[in-house]
């Protein structure tokens, strides 16, 4: 039989997966009673609250518990990375998904093409047709097959066309 703190963070973990229907609030209500419960959030509680956050369109406080990992010795995951960079694309920061992107292989984080999406779309959200292009680029070079990315490169191009025929 599980511990008391093992069963509090796999009911978290199974209350709040990535995928998740469960409102931000809640779900973040839980994660701030993990360590009252004396239970050490892990990977897999910061990536689920993270992606709650990224879900309810909360990029700032996604960022703040991506941010927060180090300082309770937490290693970010590739769910973490993504769920973040996810969040940042979704609130318009293509700087900060570009930024979490390219801190991927520091962190010895090797990126899919999940992460290769969200930051290419982070970037034609921002009209960095250009940087979005490179990205692209990039994933093929780094044999990640694309799939919706593709689109949005081609948008992207096609943009940037008009933008110098104009």
């Amino acid at each position: 039989m599980p511990c008391p703190s093992q069963r509090f963070s796999q009911m978290f973990t199974a209350t709040v997966p990535p995928s998740a229907h469960v409102k931000r609030a809640q779900a973040l209500k839980l994660f701030d009673a993990m360590p009252q419960a004396k239970v050490q959030p892990s990977v897999i509680s910061y990536s689920a609250a993270i992606s709650a956050c990224e879900k309810g369109g909360q990029w700032q406080q996604a960022l703040k518990l991506f941010n927060a990992m180090p300082q309770a010795k937490v290693q970010p995951n590739l769910i973490s990375f993504n769920s973040t960079i996810s969040a940042c694309e979704k609130g318009g920061q293509w700087q900060q998904a570009l930024q979490l992107f390219d801190a991927m292989p520091q962190a010895k984080v090797q990126p899919d093409v999940i992460s290769y999406s969200a930051a290419i779309s982070a970037c034609e959200k921002g009209g960095q047709w250009q940087q979005a292009l490179k990205l692209f680029d990039a994933m093929s070079k780094h044999t990640v097959s694309p799939n919706f990315s593709y689109l949005q490169c081609f948008v992207a191009e096609r943009r940037s066309s008009l933008w110098r025929d104009w």
